[in-house]
């Protein structure tokens, strides 16, 4: 009796051990436990149970913006579901910014705030293991992925407590935080090292500026208040290439502190190379534009103009992204455009982007010209105005494919179009000599024509 008592026992124990780890129950019943405390939409593919209180389930998808690959759950109490102790093998959260520049991050359904109904009573303990965080702009259409990440999670009392890290070949990301779901409240922080700066740029800097290379190190916060969400830190780029919208204007190896400050972003002690020349900038960039641009020892040779000399100058950029006011003074002591020497050439800007005006003094052949030039960067043509006064037409004439002449000339350029030009050059020539012809004053008026788009795309 005893032994067929001791079988039965052992039978009895089999068919419970079968019952409690088949899934045909655990399935229904863990997804069943799921729903009813987190609430929407979840998809399980597989789920097995270990006795007395650990299940292990692959290929959870939350809504579909969280993604668990594989997970072992054990529970502190199975009939109030809490604690529960999570080990999360290569989760994937997706988190969004949509086409105003607004931050989605993934919602847990059933942890959503007060429109949501009243919050779970439980507690969650996580081991994060190779989690995978995909940051993705529809604007840009551009996407981060940043994997091997690594760290702990815990919800309480309506509060996510997390810290994580990705450790990577030279790149390191840190991430820590708090965030209330009982009143939408949070801070977030995170660090930078050696991080691509050509990946993080379009989603903290405007696309005024495009950056090509180079690395952000640093640390920001995101924090709210009230319904408006803030960042705030330093990031110092390093050996970036960046680039100015609708301008040829490229500045390498550019070393910078980037300062946020809720919905405004600065720049400090701007270092970095422009063709060759020294670019030192600082100023503001966002709420809009306050920039200080200086530079120094600039080769225009670089440029392929047909003019040569080296100078300085400054820019103050201000006002809208869109339509920035420039202010503009450029200076070079002495040089030659076209073989015609010049001397003490200056010019200055004051305009409003996309339109260039642009005034131009110097002496040329030991008279003087000024004027002014006007140029529309997205329609691409353009007027110039110029006067001469005291030239010495010898060099100018040579210059022009003109028989050699000689004599002191005014004159006054006007010219405008699009791609080719169509100039006119009147005046009059004080004891002008042509070959072996002589006169006390030579007037003339001549048209003609050149090709200036490869002149104004050094600036577009």
């Amino acid at each position: 009796m005893r032994r067929v008592l001791i079988i039965l026992i052992t039978l009895l124990g089999l068919f419970w051990i079968i019952i409690l780890s088949s899934p045909f129950w655990i399935k229904p019943l863990f997804l069943y436990i799921l729903e009813r405390n987190l609430g929407g939409r979840i998809e399980i593919e597989k789920v097995s149970f270990a006795f007395p209180n650990k299940i292990y389930a692959g290929n959870i998808n939350i809504g579909n913006n969280i993604i668990l690959a594989n997970i072992g759950l054990s529970i502190g109490n199975i009939l109030r579901f809490s604690p529960i102790s999570l080990d999360l093998i290569k989760p994937k959260i997706v988190i969004i910014r949509n086409e105003k520049g607004e931050w989605t991050f993934p919602s847990i359904p059933g942890l959503e705030g007060a429109s949501g109904g009243t919050f779970p009573n439980i507690e969650i303990k996580a081991k994060i293991n190779d989690g995978v965080v995909i940051v993705r702009d529809v604007s840009t259409k551009k996407e981060i992925t940043i994997s091997k990440l690594n760290g702990n999670l815990v919800y309480k009392d309506h509060k996510i407590t997390y810290t994580v890290t990705s450790l990577l070949t030279e790149e390191v990301y840190k991430s820590f935080g708090v965030y209330n779901l009982s009143n939408n409240s949070g801070n977030l922080s995170f660090e930078f090292k050696n991080a691509n700066a050509k990946d993080w740029a379009p989603f903290f800097i405007p696309d005024l500026f495009l950056i090509n290379s180079g690395k952000f190190n640093g640390n920001i916060t995101v924090f709210n208040e009230g319904v408006n969400w803030f960042v705030k830190g330093n990031i110092d780029a390093s050996k970036v290439k960046i680039s100015l919208k609708d301008f040829n204007l490229t500045v390498d190896n550019f070393d910078t502190k980037i300062i946020f400050d809720k919905e405004t972003i600065k720049l400090e002690k701007g270092l970095g190379e422009w063709n060759g020349a020294i670019i030192n900038t600082s100023g503001r960039i966002l709420p809009e534009l306050f920039l200080d641009i200086n530079i120094k020892n600039l080769n225009l040779l670089r440029f392929n103009l047909p003019i040569i000399g080296q100078g300085d100058g400054n820019l103050k950029i201000t006002g809208k992204l869109e339509n920035p006011n420039i202010l503009a003074k450029f200076s070079i002591k002495e040089g030659s455009i076209y073989d015609l020497s010049f001397s003490n050439l200056e010019i200055t800007s004051n305009s409003v982007f996309p339109k260039l005006n642009i005034n131009i003094s110097t002496f040329l052949e030991s008279g003087r010209i000024e004027g002014i030039l006007n140029y529309d960067l997205n329609k691409t043509q353009g007027s110039v105005s110029l006067k001469g006064l005291n030239i010495n037409i010898k060099n100018l004439a040579k210059s022009l494919n003109l028989p050699p002449l000689e004599g002191v000339a005014s004159l006054k350029i006007e010219g405008k179009g699009e791609k080719i030009w169509k100039f006119n050059i009147e005046g009059e020539i004080s004891e002008g000599k042509l070959g072996e012809y002589s006169a006390e004053k030579i007037k003339f008026n001549i048209d003609g024509e050149g090709d200036f788009a490869n002149f104004f795309s050094q600036a577009k």
